[in-house]
């Protein structure tokens, strides 16, 4: 059986920001934040990256910075 300790260390989630190719009234990208599960970390910065300049304009967190 696990303790709680390592429960919480595996529950523990990466946060990306990112800018998003949506503009708000004012014509700025609006500002998203996508949370992950450590477990999937790999997947989804290779995504992440994959996506450059099509869906993010701006990414940071993790491995990731564009």
């Amino acid at each position: 059986m696990k303790n709680l300790e390592d429960i919480i260390k595996e529950s523990k989630q990466v946060q990306y920001r990112a800018q998003i190719g949506v503009k708000d009234s004012e014509g700025t990208f609006v500002n998203i934040t996508i949370l992950v599960d450590k477990s999937n970390v790999k997947e989804v910065e290779e995504w992440l990256t994959k996506e450059q300049d099509n869906i993010f304009h701006h990414v940071s967190g993790g491995n990731v910075e564009y």
